[in-house]
């Protein structure tokens, strides 16, 4: 892969526009308007542009991650009731896919399932 392939793969992941990101990657203005999408046709292309996005979208899941635990620990810190604390634990591990959604307002309950290889 040529360096101005890689570079189209960069920029493609953030615009999704073949002709932009080929004039980002330094191809001409004429290679850009009329031949740029056969890039996306070059299997290596493909498979770096799915990586990149796989890539992307794992590591925003994590700073979103780490912010949602920062945010819980906030919560469970503060001088905020007990049943506040619990109602955000509870739905920290439902949307997490570790507990599952009872409904029930009169009580909190957590049910948690551990993976098969622990």
């Amino acid at each position: 892969m040529t360096q101005k392939m890689l570079n189209f793969c960069i920029a493609y992941v953030s615009t999704h526009n073949a002709r932009e990101s080929s004039l980002v990657a330094g191809y001409s203005k004429q290679y850009a308007q009329k031949k740029s999408h056969l890039l996306l046709r070059n299997e290596e292309v493909k498979n770096k542009i799915t990586y990149l996005e796989e890539k992307f979208y794992r590591d925003e899941f994590k700073k979103l991650a780490l912010k949602s635990v920062q945010k819980l620990d906030d919560i469970l810190s503060s001088t905020e009731s007990e049943s506040v604390q619990l109602g955000a634990v509870k739905l920290a591990l439902e949307l997490s896919g570790v507990s599952e959604r009872e409904n029930s307002t009169q009580s909190i309950s957590i049910k948690v399932q551990l993976p098969n290889d622990l």
